[in-house]
């Protein structure tokens, strides 16, 4: 695992604090769930349409770190890939990405055998 940073701000970090809270995950848990996110994101918007909108005239003063796993790693590099084929002078792609992840995550609860379908015909 990598560990590197991303940016944000205290409105966002307000609502990651509250999604950790809303989906019980303590601070070592953290970067697991953020990784978690990232794929959700992955799943629900795989041409990545929703990083960096709205973004352009936000100012992102908070650091923030997360071990990223293999997995997600991969679709990070994917992301710069997408990103970069709409707008190549495209800057800070894995902060935004993260920043999308978080945003989507405001979204009802997916876990991750849902992901894999393990949670279908249990309706």
């Amino acid at each position: 695992m990598r560990v590197t940073s991303y940016r944000m701000n205290d409105s966002l970090r307000a609502t990651l604090e509250s999604l950790l809270e809303r989906d019980a995950v303590g601070p070592r848990n953290r970067s697991r769930w953020l990784c978690t996110q990232i794929r959700n994101l992955f799943d629900v918007d795989p041409d990545l349409e929703t990083v960096g909108v709205g973004e352009a005239r936000d100012r992102y003063p908070i650091i923030g770190t997360i071990r990223v796993d293999p997995e997600t790693d991969v679709l990070i590099d994917r992301a710069y890939e997408i990103v970069r084929t709409i707008d190549p002078r495209a800057e800070s792609v894995q902060s935004a990405v993260i920043r999308a992840a978080i945003r989507n995550a405001k979204k009802p609860l997916r876990r991750n055998r849902e992901r894999a379908g393990a949670g279908e015909g249990n309706g």
